[in-house]
């Protein structure tokens, strides 16, 4: 499961913390997800790249994450049309009954003005 980097959290008291703060401050207490809770590590950045926080994955439930904010849109999506195939069968509907815009007649049947 793909959750894109987040740069903010809530310390242990509910105050939001920016990974910058954190990484600067050294800050060794828990943080969690604003979105959904989660715990969060702090990755410090490198070659020019702005510290960040991940989603601990291995503590928490997948049914938790997959309603976080932070969740790839991409993986939302096939997550979305995946559970709306599940509910939605696939029907094809043949057309029996035509209107000649020509003719200016309903028939019904194989299509048969162009």
């Amino acid at each position: 499961m793909r959750i894109l980097n987040c740069y903010m959290a809530n310390d242990s008291k509910g105050h939001f913390v920016t990974a910058k703060e954190a990484a600067k401050h050294n800050r060794q207490d828990v943080l969690c997800c604003v979105s959904c809770g989660c715990p969060l590590t702090l990755q410090r950045g490198n070659d020019g790249q702005p510290p960040w926080f991940e989603h601990d994955q291995m503590t928490v439930a997948e049914k938790i994450l997959l309603r976080c904010t932070w969740l790839d849109p991409a993986e939302k999506e096939a997550r979305r049309l995946h559970l709306q195939g599940m509910t939605v069968p696939d029907y094809t509907v043949k057309v029996r009954k035509w209107f000649c815009v020509m003719c200016d007649e309903d028939y019904e049947g194989e299509k048969c003005c162009p």
